[in-house]
């Protein structure tokens, strides 16, 4: 994608162009802007091109009057995000000629949705790839020797749709019932299920403002009130910032991005204290030296747990999840399941999360080296002057206060390393780092180190 093209973003159209000159003005400036960073030797990747139209929506002193009635075409391959652009000024806007032709067809909400965007995934040859929180070592060996040997005749059954066997095991695993487990296809599933089934309730849903990103995505798919709530000024979650209206509460803990974790003690607190708000506790990252919630499952009606094998079991590309709560709120996540699709976790999927789940010596030697990961590298960047986030998750959220985040983002991918940048404000000077192995991390520690002696000659 070239920087014309950026740069044209808003005049690109179809039909009579804008009127007003309101266009001519507002393209003058993106260009402005793009010039500066050639003119500093940056590279104009997707990323960098988001970051400067972002830029030039903060520049309200300009005067442009939001009034432009005609839709302006975005290119479809171009980051969702730059529908801000259109939506800032008043601008209806469509993101392909199919859209134009096929939008009849659509229900009317699909038009509004703003869908999630996943994590990048690259197929870039030697690439350092620290910005979609996997985990840096193989699964355990036990879990791949089964789904191997689930790769035989019985695949042209279908699976078990209750997926008894596997809900026993982490049943065992976790001292509960079987009947108070319920597993889908990766965690975002079960979350999803779990938003359409419980949390439509009057009152709406409570999420911190810096969250998981899927969060305001299911509201808005659902039809759900979203009550967003600020972060305590040092980003941990804030529990008495919670809308005393909401009906319900979900939180990741630890967080995401920016891997602070609460006790599990001040959660199940909060629940108590609330005894008719549902309060579901999204644990992806909790095996990573936070405390869970899971062993007050039985203890408390409005509390869930749910739990994801892609992280701390090293299965992301698996796609097994589960959430953990009181019978009568398992029974509504499979009543949606079962109106939606039985069959959400096939049969190697199922062999490949048991021996994983019971492969305890794998699991707690891949917890202990990604710590020690974490803790290296933690250090390393306290080193280089960067404010590091306490993270009890397999990243850390960190800035630096003489370097600009985006641009040291874009320096490391142009050596390779692939880091995530948030342009949402309070944390638009933050990079999530994703906990490297070794070499991994020794890479990139020794890359901004370089960056730096770059900055300071």
């Amino acid at each position: 994608m070239t920087v014309a093209q950026y740069s044209g973003l808003v005049t690109d159209r179809s039909g009579k162009g804008l009127t007003h000159g309101n266009a001519d003005v507002f393209h003058r400036m993106v260009s402005i802007d793009m010039q500066i960073a050639l003119g500093l030797n940056l590279q104009i990747d997707k990323a960098m091109s988001c970051d400067l139209i972002e830029h030039v929506l903060e520049k309200r002193q300009t005067g442009l009057e939001r009034t432009f009635t005609l839709p302006v075409k975005l290119q479809d391959n171009l980051d969702l995000r730059l529908g801000r652009v259109a939506d800032y000024f008043s601008v209806a806007h469509r993101h392909d000629d199919t859209f134009a032709s096929m939008n009849r067809f659509w229900n009317p909400f699909l038009a509004a949705l703003t869908p999630y965007v996943p994590g990048e995934q690259p197929r870039i040859e030697g690439l350092i790839k620290l910005n979609t929180n996997e985990n840096p070592y193989p699964p355990s060996a036990k879990a791949l020797d089964a789904m191997r040997a689930a790769i035989n005749d019985s695949l042209r059954l279908y699976p078990d749709p209750s997926a008894s066997d596997l809900k026993r095991t982490l049943a065992h695993r976790y001292c509960l019932k079987p009947e108070e487990v319920f597993v889908g296809n990766g965690s975002d599933e079960v979350l999803a299920f779990l938003f359409q089934a419980l949390m439509g309730q009057q009152g709406g849903c409570a999420f911190p403002s810096i969250s998981y990103s899927f969060y305001p995505v299911y509201c808005q798919l659902f039809g759900i009130d979203s009550k967003p709530f600020a972060l305590a000024e040092d980003f941990s979650v804030a529990l008495d910032q919670v809308p005393e209206q909401a009906a319900c509460l979900i939180l990741p803990n630890p967080n995401a991005p920016t891997g602070i974790a609460l006790d599990a003690e001040a959660i199940v607190g909060h629940a108590r204290l609330h005894p008719s708000r549902l309060v579901v506790v999204d644990e992806a990252y909790v095996d990573f030296g936070a405390s869970s919630c899971l062993p007050y499952i039985g203890q408390l009606d409005n509390l869930m747990v749910v739990q994801t094998l892609s992280k701390s079991r090293a299965l992301a590309g698996l796609r097994v999840g589960f959430a953990f709560g009181p019978r009568d709120l398992i029974e509504a996540l499979e009543r949606v399941k079962n109106s939606f699709n039985s069959y959400t976790v096939d049969r190697v999927a199922m062999a490949g999360a048991i021996a994983a789940i019971d492969d305890e010596a794998w699991f707690q030697t891949n917890i202990s080296r990604v710590i020690t990961n974490r803790q290296r590298l933690c250090e390393a960047l306290h080193a280089l002057g960067f404010e590091v986030l306490e993270s009890k998750a397999n990243f850390l959220f960190v800035r630096h206060p003489q370097r600009d985040a985006a641009k040291l983002a874009s320096a490391l991918r142009q050596r390779n390393i692939l880091v995530r940048h948030f342009t949402k404000p309070l944390i638009d000077q933050f990079l999530r780092i994703s906990v490297g192995d070794e070499h991994q991390c020794d890479v990139l520690v020794d890359a901004l180190r370089s960056l730096n002696c770059a900055e300071a000659a």
